[in-house]
């Protein structure tokens, strides 16, 4: 009999590639408030889960036997998650897996708290601490990439082992199987990639011209804040981009390739399957 996983978060990104991949060999329901799961995929029940209604949770983790968790990357507001983990307690679960984020071992990161109850809980758990993602190119981060052929960040002369997002949700529909149960995962690329070297790569791959621009860090925040990011995720990233500067994003694992028994995806592959997306507008 197929296991049941409650994707949180289900109409994000990286959930619905994590159900994409889950719905192969589990029952898979997705968590979205009423009416907001878009697009419709296969093989996944849609369920009302609204972290700012608890009134949602139980009927969310009803018939539950596991459940992938994440932050919602716009706020890191993470006490709804401490309550939904606290009704999981009672539902029986077996285990969880979290999708945490890189930097969590090193500096102050509002995941720290988050990671610690899952790893408290009574079922067995994975933790993921992805890298940066290949297609942040493909959202707001690069929009001036896209429309100008400019990357501007702050990331100076640092370089950062980026991950694909597919990657991370085949990992994490893997680490549903048991194997890795007690594990926390440090997931990157294949290689670290400065801004200069990322953008001739995308050159080279697109045959349009790309530059990288360097940024500094205070007018960035004051960018990130003018396009209405919160304060608190504006100071995250502006701690992930210090972590580029210093070389704490550069370092390569091999979890990617143990868990999935193929190498990592590297930038070319992604910007090859994605290329109309660089192509000029």
């Amino acid at each position: 009999m197929k296991k049941t996983t409650l994707v949180v978060l289900g109409n994000g990104q990286v959930g619905v590639e994590v159900a994409r991949r889950l719905a192969e060999r589990h029952r898979v329901v997705r968590g979205a408030r009423q009416g907001a799961l878009r697009p419709p995929l296969e093989g996944t029940t849609p369920v009302t889960l609204d972290l700012d209604k608890p009134e949602t949770f139980g009927p969310a983790l009803s018939g539950v036997d596991s459940m992938f968790l994440a932050a919602p990357g716009e706020t890191f507001q993470l006490g709804p998650l401490e309550a939904l983990l606290a009704a999981a307690r009672g539902a029986g679960l077996e285990r969880v897996v979290l999708l945490s984020a890189h930097g969590v071992d090193f500096r102050p990161h509002p995941m720290q708290e988050l990671e610690a109850a899952v790893k408290a809980g009574p079922w067995r758990w994975v933790v993921l601490r992805p890298n940066s993602f290949m297609q942040n190119l493909l959202g707001p981060l690069g929009a001036g990439l896209r429309a100008e052929g400019v990357l501007r960040e702050p990331a100076g002369e640092g370089a950062t082992a980026m991950v694909d997002v597919r990657d991370l949700a085949e990992v994490a529909a893997r680490a549903f199987d048991g194997g890795f149960d007690g594990e926390t995962l440090t997931l990157t690329g294949p290689q670290a990639l400065t801004r200069r070297r990322l953008v001739e790569t995308l050159s080279r791959v697109t045959g349009r011209t790309f530059q990288a621009e360097d940024v500094p860090p205070p007018v960035f925040r004051e960018v990130l804040l003018a396009q209405g990011l919160p304060p608190v995720m504006a100071d995250t990233l502006s701690g992930f981009y210090a972590d580029i500067r210093e070389g704490r994003m550069a370092a390569v694992t091999g979890d990617v390739a143990r868990v999935l028994g193929r190498p990592a995806t590297s930038l070319e592959a992604f910007a090859t399957d994605h290329r109309a997306a660089f192509a000029p507008r």
